[in-house]
């Protein structure tokens, strides 16, 4: 009996030991495994962003990482996410061309507030971002209003900026920092879009005002007022001119546009302005057609604006129709930017007369200066009158073939008239 009892507690003991005991399971038995906590991405830091008006790109590249190697999706969220975009690449872009002086933003003060968020689906960190729009150098180039120009600002030092070119409107932008004090916007070449002729030599320029606040526009009179020494000198002239503001309002103006709409003043001041460009190229196609190759553009319409200045302010009556004072312009321009050329002085004289009939359409204060009318007598300035001049300037045409062709009659023959 006892020996049977010491065998059964032999086997009971046997039976627990290969259950491990005490009836616990072991680490591989049929437990639930508790797995590790998520942990959130972070965002990389984004900081707040500057952008300048016109401007476009990529702000920002955004980048963030995730301890558990979790794929990431980034997003906007905030009062202007809206204006913004992340690309596939996932850089931080402007959606829309933000303008300075139209403000977008909720509180429109060119302060633009979003939040960039990362989430790896379960988590997300996120930053708040402003973006401050700049205000930008701007302006625009008007003979008519003038595409595919290209314009440049420049100090006594050279070009100050990379070149930028006018739109479809003759609109540019400068997406630069740049100190105004000293500095002028250079416009070269271009196509006039209202008269559809190309001005492949047609230089203008304008003074930057020190205290710009505006925009800075370029055309004929503002290159006249450039070449100015004192503020007083350009007073003068626009008095001379009989344009009814300050060189500074004058440069701030955008004529043309204010003239479309029909202001008077600014239909009166296009008037000049197309009268100027029509002596300007008219000039310039004389001492291109004797300098040949070596033609500077830019020389020569500085020559003349010198010479228009002093014509203006000698004369008491500063009439662009006159032709005499057109004569004296063309002979002081061709002295300076050609001195070597020898141009007869009957070909002066009838050039002078041919370019006062253009200006004494284009003056007319009963046509409305952006009308079909006028564009269509400026066109005829630009390209039959300057195609005469060249043939007139080379000798391929005599004085009397001249008059001839460049007759009004003749010349402006397919000129729209207003009813």
């Amino acid at each position: 009996m006892i020996a049977f009892r010491l065998f059964l507690t032999l086997c009971l003991t046997l039976i627990l030991a290969a259950c491990g005991g005490g009836g616990g399971g072991s680490d591989s038995g049929g437990g639930v495994v508790t797995p590790p906590a998520n942990r959130a991405p972070v965002l990389d830091n984004v900081g707040d962003q500057q952008l300048f008006e016109g401007a476009a790109g990529a702000l920002t590249t955004l980048s963030a990482s995730d301890a558990d190697g979790d794929a990431l999706t980034f997003s906007l969220s905030g009062a202007d996410a809206a204006l913004f975009d992340i690309t596939a690449d996932r850089e931080l872009v402007p959606s829309v061309a933000f303008d300075f002086e139209a403000p977008a933003d909720d509180d429109q003060n060119n302060n633009y507030e979003l939040v960039v968020v990362v989430s790896d689906g379960t988590a997300s960190d996120e930053e708040a971002v402003s973006v401050v729009i700049q205000d930008a150098l701007e302006g625009r180039v008007v003979d008519g209003p003038v595409s595919g120009a290209t314009v440049v600002v420049s100090g006594e030092a050279g070009d100050l900026t990379d070149e930028v070119e006018t739109d479809e409107a003759g609109f540019w932008l400068v997406p630069e920092e740049v100190d105004a004090d000293g500095l002028q916007v250079k416009s070269m070449g271009g196509v006039d879009t209202v008269t559809g002729k190309e001005l492949a030599d047609l230089v203008l320029i304008s003074d930057v005002p020190a205290d710009v606040a505006g925009s800075v526009n370029v055309n004929a009179i503002t290159t006249v007022l450039s070449i100015a020494d004192t503020a007083e000198q350009k007073i003068q002239i626009l008095e001379s001119l009989g344009i009814d503001a300050s060189p500074e309002e004058l440069i701030a103006s955008d004529i043309w546009e204010e003239a479309s709409e029909g202001d008077e003043s600014a239909q009166a001041a296009q008037r000049i302005n197309a009268q100027l460009n029509v002596i300007i190229l008219t000039t310039q196609t004389i001492i291109s057609s004797n300098t040949g190759d070596q033609f500077d553009a830019e020389a020569a319409v500085v020559a003349v604006a010198e010479a228009i200045v002093d014509a203006v302010t000698e004369s008491e009556d500063a009439d662009l129709a006159s032709s005499a004072i057109v004569a004296d312009v063309i002979s002081d321009a061709v002295a300076t930017a050609a001195p070597d050329a020898e141009v007869p002085v009957e070909v002066v004289e009838a050039v002078s007369e041919a370019v006062a009939d253009t200006n004494t359409l284009l003056g007319d204060e009963t046509v409305d200066p952006t009308s079909e009318t006028a564009a269509g007598v400026a066109a005829a300035g630009q390209e039959d009158l300057q195609d005469a001049v060249e043939d007139v300037s080379t000798g391929q045409a005599d004085v009397g073939t001249f008059e001839e062709d460049t007759d009004p009659e003749t010349l402006y023959a397919d000129v729209p008239v207003a009813d």
